[in-house]
């Protein structure tokens, strides 16, 4: 099962290079878009049903906090990871009110993309027992 992923982040070269520099194929996904801020990927959200949106905190029109919150209140099937250059407890800490469960902090290493694919593997076993369950 390959995994639909939307990135979010208003540095295009940083959004890029998340696109480009991450195996997401190896991690048994693919990315089906790109957003610049909240909004944009909210409404991608509705109409590409990602498996999984990894997003920014600060960004302009929409930030990640209040894009996770809007995730959580429409009650999308979506897990979301949070990638972020702050490292302050607060963003984490009210991130997970919002139900997210994994928060890295850029810059994007190999160590990070290794925790990214255990993440991405969590996240496919536990789509996979929602699934059972339904059946």
């Amino acid at each position: 099962m390959t995994l639909k992923v939307l990135l979010v982040d208003d540095d295009a070269i940083a959004c890029q290079g998340m696109q480009t520099l991450i195996p997401w194929e190896l991690l048994g996904s693919q990315v089906v878009g790109t957003a610049p801020n909240g909004k944009a990927a909210l409404e991608l959200a509705f109409r590409l049903h990602p498996d999984i949106i990894l997003t920014d905190i600060q960004m302009p029109v929409m930030d990640g906090l209040d894009l996770c919150r809007a995730i959580r209140d429409q009650t999308l099937n979506t897990s979301i990871i949070v990638l972020s250059a702050h490292e302050k407890f607060e963003y984490a800490r009210q991130a997970m009110q919002y139900g997210v469960r994994h928060y890295l902090v850029k810059p994007i290493t190999v160590k990070k993309i290794e925790e990214l694919k255990r993440i991405i593997e969590e996240i496919k076993e536990t789509n996979r027992l929602r699934q059972e369950t339904i059946r």
